[in-house]
């Protein structure tokens, strides 16, 4: 016990003789020194002669608002019009294995399928206002591994006969109630 002890009370001495005693002499907070004035780098090339802003403009890096980028995402001069497209039965009869609603431009691009009730095909989609496109409806009919299309026109609602082909118009407008929504679910005159 009497070797721990001293041993203990030797460390404990070295260390006050490397660190020194802080409690013995008591000389207030320390005061950092003042900095001096120093001049600084000019901003710019070599010559010093061009100026940058940030980093990214001495790279050509070009940073754009985060808020600029989330209102270029949305489409803010286009509405968005719940229209009903609906054409009735060729033939009065559901025969087909589907109809579909196609376009020539974004939502009607990609097929977009139909149901049926009570002699119409129908669907709903939301479009611009300012939608550039025509459209048709694809009536598809398959047995076994035969598949026959008919491409067809709803005759109530606008339609254009183009180089011999009717098809669907849609009428350009910068809000929905000019863009005439409810003829394109017209089925009868």
């Amino acid at each position: 016990m009497m070797k721990t002890q001293s041993i203990c009370l030797l460390v404990l001495c070295v260390m006050l003789a490397a660190c020194g005693d802080d409690a013995a002499s008591d000389n207030g907070p320390v005061t950092p020194p003042d900095n001096p004035n120093r001049d600084l780098p000019a901003k710019g090339g070599p010559d010093g002669t061009e100026e940058f802003e940030t980093p990214d403009e001495l790279f050509g890096v070009e940073q754009a608002d985060p808020n600029e980028q989330a209102l270029d995402a949305v489409d803010t001069t286009a509405a968005c019009c719940p229209v009903t497209f609906a054409i009735l039965d060729i033939n009065g009869i559901d025969d087909e294995t589907r109809v579909e609603l196609v376009g020539t431009e974004a939502p009607l691009a990609t097929p977009t399928s139909m149901t049926y009730a009570d002699g119409v095909w129908s669907v709903e989609v939301c479009m611009p206002s300012s939608y550039p496109g025509r459209y048709h409806y694809d009536f598809v009919y398959e047995e076994g591994e035969l598949s026959q299309t008919l491409d067809t026109f709803n005759e109530f609602a606008p339609n254009q006969d183009i180089l011999g082909v009717s098809e669907n118009i849609w009428i350009q407008a910068d809000t929905c109630a000019d863009a005439f929504v409810d003829e394109h679910s017209r089925t009868s005159n």
